[in-house]
């Protein structure tokens, strides 16, 4: 449980520290999306949820997790393993862009359902995180941290791909 609530901490910080920078920097705040996957990516967790009498929507990232919140089998702990699983499958992966570069429609994360969101947490394991680090301290110190140079949005877009 302690790991848990040190994750949904670490994801708060990192939702503050994107609408913050976004912001700060509307055209080039470094951001990550996580597009919506493609509803045909469903099928085989469609399937696999009706043949042990679940059904899932998967409408929305909200009623996919409801969905699977609901497919529990007592008899069978693995069950709604398995389905998270093959949830997971169907997702497309995560990239990190420039704010400048996407329409603000397309700035959410499918699989945390927020709206913003960066990497800020783990900058010894991230690069972006130094970034967004970067991108903090211009936003919080304009004046006396002006030597810090901010990437521009078509630097950004390069160090995305």
């Amino acid at each position: 449980q302690m790991h848990e609530t040190v994750a949904e901490c670490m994801i708060f910080a990192n939702h503050w520290l994107a609408k913050k920078l976004f912001q700060s920097f509307p055209s080039c705040a470094l951001l990550r999306h996580h597009p919506s996957p493609e509803e045909d990516r469903f099928s085989t967790l469609c399937i696999a949820a009706a043949a042990k009498g679940y059904s899932i929507d998967t409408s929305s990232n909200y009623s996919l997790a409801q969905s699977l919140n609901m497919a529990n089998d007592p008899q069978d702990i693995h069950v709604n393993k398995v389905l998270r699983m093959l949830a997971t499958h169907t997702m497309v992966q995560a990239k990190y862009f420039s704010t400048g570069s996407l329409d603000r429609d397309q700035f959410y994360h499918y699989g945390l359902g927020l709206d913003l969101y960066t990497h800020f947490t783990s900058p010894i394991r991230r690069y972006a995180d130094l970034i967004v680090h970067r991108q903090l301290l211009r936003a919080l110190e304009e004046q006396l941290l002006s030597d810090i140079v901010i990437p521009s949005n078509t630097e950004l877009a390069e160090l995305c791909q």
